[in-house]
């Protein structure tokens, strides 16, 4: 009878283990398998393909040049650099939430990069279309002005929102049919990548991640916290 009830309690404390073994195995393939989701927080678009080592913690070296579109003062402390996708929905309404932030402080200059997602067909063309408008002075006029068209862009509509910001049609659309801006757009979409942006918008202040389409609110308790 104590043999019986013996080998019980040892067979019962073996299943359990085998129990937590198993699902603690199950758990972490659940978290490897969701990493995207983990980087990022759910409110913005998701690019899966880019290896867990690349994903940089802390802050970023994130240095301004001359080949960077700057919105606001361009000495100002605080500096948020936005990698971004013109055909993303929740960049449109970061886009929008910027907007606000910058009418409200004079201390933040936003530095605008692209990163065109290869599941949106528009992506690397729109951004093209924003430098060509960019050559003409009027990159942040029709960078509003794509965000404002996002829900057209499937048509094409490039050539009728430079004619709606001032631009020289004619040398306009010269440089979007070369292709002229082709390997700037993906030269930003590698140091993107490089910097530790996982989806759009990915936003860093000083350097430090955002994380996604956060509120107004968030970003201004970032910026009173600087």
């Amino acid at each position: 009878m104590n043999g019986s009830r013996g080998n019980f309690i040892s067979g019962l404390i073996i299943g359990i283990i085998i129990a937590a073994v198993a699902f603690f195995a199950l758990t972490n393939t659940d978290l490897s398998q969701d990493k995207a989701a983990i980087v990022d927080t759910g409110d913005g678009d998701v690019i899966d393909d880019v290896p867990d080592d690349d994903i940089i913690v802390g802050p970023v070296d994130m240095k301004v040049t001359n080949d960077d579109h700057i919105r606001g003062n361009a000495d100002a402390p605080i500096t948020i650099v936005e990698y971004s996708d013109f055909q993303c929905p929740f960049c449109s309404r970061f886009h929008d939430t910027m907007k606000q932030a910058m009418a409200q402080n004079d201390n933040v200059r936003w530095v605008y990069r692209h990163f065109p997602l290869s599941f949106h067909d528009q992506a690397q063309k729109s951004a093209e279309a924003s430098e060509c408008a960019a050559d003409q002075g009027k990159f942040w006029e029709y960078a509003d002005l794509l965000y404002e068209s996002q829900a057209d862009l499937q048509n094409e509509p490039y050539s009728d929102l430079a004619t709606k910001v001032g631009l020289d049609i004619s040398a306009f659309e010269d440089c979007l049919d070369s292709g002229k801006h082709s390997s700037k757009v993906t030269a930003q979409f590698q140091q993107g990548v490089q910097d530790g942006v996982k989806g759009t918008p990915g936003g860093f202040i000083n350097g430090v991640e955002i994380g996604g389409a956060v509120p107004l609110e968030t970003i201004q308790a970032m910026i009173d916290a600087l």
